[in-house]
């Protein structure tokens, strides 16, 4: 029956159309009704190939048997009375839209349908949706799936020595912040890792999306590649530098009173200083960052052990937000934001 219902609509529409609609016409659909079943979008985009002037009135009709959309690019354009209905509950002459009454009843029928699989019924013509997730213009999508197992790790058990202390796990809120980060950068695994892909060697810095003023907060990071000469930095900054993603830099030069750990020797760089701190890391080695904003110091982690304190009261700035952030020197140079079991 749903078949025969089909093929009479589509046929009723493919004599309007004269023209085919562009593809990007039908990802509007998508963006409008993201909660609509698959095959339904695409009926209606076959159905609205005679161009984008019927599209709009298409939408338009839908909108009004759906009601309001959430982070809808096309306004809600059903009266209150209609929106306010549960859809189960409206009549057909509801529509507001009464040029498109009858494609409007012929949609209600399907929309209160019950769910089910109609690819077996469907004319061949009629194609799968995109299978892959839309992303938003500024900051990838972190999908809804395990995390790599490269990214996983445990809270050390030498944390708890600081009490309240909160674990900051991968996720999207704490990742890689795509408008935060030097020329030359580019994040992978939504937004989780990222790598150097310039052949200039010079400090190019990638911030991630939270910081912090306040608190005790653990987080950590694994160097993925550490390219030949292991020049990767690791730490924390207040952001207080001008050109920080213009120029070379990495937290605790210049100005800035954060700090950061130096894979390739060891040493903590704060207050644009350098001392010995501890030992070098390489790939597979994860950096943990213990940041202490109740107390004024950062204290770095390597693989589960303790480092010490790399940075200390009378250099912290008070009332700063003090961003997580990784610099990389070198071409091929990649380090993800881990995240941990018990979050997973």
């Amino acid at each position: 029956i749903i078949f025969s219902f089909l093929s009479s609509f589509l046929f009723f529409f493919e004599m309007l159309a004269e023209t085919e609609m562009e593809v990007a016409e039908q990802s509007v659909l998508w963006e409008v009704f993201p909660n609509m079943e698959p095959w339904i979008v695409d009926a209606v985009y076959y159905s609205m190939a005679c161009g984008a002037d019927r599209m709009e009135r298409c939408i338009r009709a839908l909108g009004e048997m759906q009601g309001p959309q959430p982070a809808s690019p096309v306004p809600a354009l059903a009266p209150e009375s209609l929106r306010s209905t549960p859809r189960q509950q409206r009549a057909p002459t509801q529509l507001a839209n009464t040029s498109m009454s009858t494609l409007g009843q012929s949609l209600s029928l399907l929309l209160d349908r019950p769910p089910s699989s109609p690819s077996s019924s469907l004319p061949t013509q009629i194609t799968s949706p995109p299978a892959t997730p839309r992303q938003s213009p500024s900051l990838p999508c972190v999908a809804n799936m395990p995390l790599p197992e490269f990214l996983r790790s445990t809270v050390p058990s030498e944390v708890s020595w600081v009490s309240g202390v909160k674990a900051e796990s991968a996720s999207t809120d704490f990742r890689f912040d795509p408008t935060k980060m030097a020329a030359g950068l580019r994040l992978d695994h939504d937004a989780l890792t990222v790598e150097q892909v310039n052949s200039a060697a010079t400090h190019k810095i990638a911030i991630l999306t939270k910081g912090f003023t306040a608190g005790r907060l653990y987080f950590e990071f694994v160097i993925l590649e550490a390219g030949t000469n292991r020049h990767v930095m690791i730490g924390v900054t207040d952001g207080s530098q001008a050109n920080m993603l213009t120029s070379s830099f990495y937290p605790g030069s210049a100005t800035d009173k954060g700090v950061s750990y130096g894979a390739h020797n060891g040493n903590r760089h704060f207050s644009n200083t350098t001392a010995t701190y501890g030992p070098t890391a390489s790939k597979g080695d994860k950096i943990g960052v213990l940041l202490n904003c109740d107390f004024g110091t950062v204290s770095f982690f390597k693989n589960g052990a303790s480092l010490g304190a790399a940075l200390g009261a009378d250099v912290y700035r008070v009332g700063a937000t003090y961003y997580p952030a990784v610099t990389l020197y070198e071409l091929g140079q990649k380090v993800g934001v881990c995240g941990f079991a018990a979050d997973r």
